[in-house]
């Protein structure tokens, strides 16, 4: 897995390096170096030692080999797919055949599935932080606009990392005890004695940190310098449950309206009351009423990440107290887990006498 992240890495800065020196993507020589020289060979040799390792599992265990790995893939299939918006029109190809000709018919199905792949492809793809910058103004559509494309990164970095943590776990802390061999290389019976209540507590640690660590290295302070930034004009909007009296100022809820809304207006929108809640130092609310993801987006920002971060070290030392107070001191179960492999031992060994 590690191997697939690092090569991941590799290929994308590979790629940014040769946007730069074949920028329109017409030259076969780079095009021949990029691909035959230096992506493919890496490419070839990962998966080739992948290919490997997986061979005497897969002898051993064969169809629940296959079932026990493929549930990551899977399961980031299934993420993908939540991510996934709509066909657009820049994600078909650009074939050039006629819609009525035979040839059009033929590949027609091909130029479908390629659309849903990039279609897939741009929904989870993640901002270039380094082309990406906030766009000060009081035009509230421009200010729902950059919010909901945040929204869509921000989740999208949060679905990656949750991904990452518990794959991470997965396939180092559980697929090991599935897949134990069942007999020495000399083909004798073995087996293990497995502390299940270890196991899980080295699970949740092992996700919770691949997370975190992930996690930030997602959201760097550029970043979350943005997100400030954003919702700093955003705001939010609070659904009253009472109709306004007769002496409060209630405003009709327009999309149009070209300047956000000022603090504590009422409106109506839908049937229903919503009161404007600005941001401290702003006087203005230009989000929309009753957009989930913008209101959880604005909250998360506002509180949820200034928690994770006040709570991540505190997570780090309760992590470290588990691990060294396993080592150090001993928990009944590992003392009985040790007797236990005592007296089979001692039953094994041949009386004497």
């Amino acid at each position: 897995m590690l191997g697939m992240r690092v090569t991941k890495c590799f290929w994308n800065s590979i790629t940014e390096l040769f946007n730069i020196l074949n920028p329109k993507r017409d030259s076969a020589f780079w095009t021949t170096v990029e691909y035959g020289i230096l992506k493919t060979p890496i490419c070839t040799m990962v998966l080739s030692s992948f290919v490997f390792s997986f061979t005497r599992v897969y002898v051993e265990y064969s169809f629940k080999a296959l079932f026990y790995f493929a549930i990551p893939l899977f399961a980031y299939f299934f993420l993908l797919w939540t991510g996934f918006d709509k066909v657009k029109d820049e994600d078909k190809i650009q074939h050039g055949f006629d819609e009525g000709s035979t040839l059009y018919k033929i590949f027609k199905p091909f130029f479908s599935l390629a659309a849903y792949i990039f279609a897939i492809k741009r929904s989870n793809s993640l901002m270039d932080l380094e082309t990406v910058a906030h766009l000060c103004t009081n035009n509230p559509r421009q200010n729902r606009a950059e919010a909901n494309e945040l929204t869509r990164d921000f989740f999208n970095r949060l679905k990656y990392s949750i991904f990452a943590g518990l794959s991470t776990a997965y396939l180092s802390i559980y697929l090991p005890c599935v897949f134990l061999p069942e007999k020495s290389t000399y083909g004798m019976q073995q087996y293990l004695l497995i502390n299940n209540a270890w196991i899980i507590q080295l699970f949740i640690i092992v996700a919770l940190t691949s997370f975190s660590v992930y996690f930030t290295y997602l959201i760097p302070l550029p970043y979350f310098d943005l997100l400030q930034k954003a919702i700093f004009h955003l705001g939010y909007w609070e659904q009253l449950d009472r109709k306004p009296g007769p002496d409060e100022h209630i405003m009709e809820f327009s999309e149009d309206f070209p300047y956000p809304y000022m603090d504590k207006q009422i409106i109506s929108h839908n049937d229903q009351y919503f009161k404007a809640c600005a941001t401290k130092g702003c006087m203005t609310v230009a989000a929309y009423p009753g957009d989930a993801a913008q209101f959880f987006f604005f909250h998360i920002v506002t509180l949820v990440l200034l928690m994770f971060a006040n709570y991540l070290l505190l997570g780090k030392l309760f992590k470290d107290r588990i691990v060294i107070g396993r080592i150090v001191k001993p928990t009944p179960e590992d003392n009985s887990l040790w007797f236990q492999l005592l007296e089979e031992q001692r039953s094994r060994r041949p009386a004497t006498g």
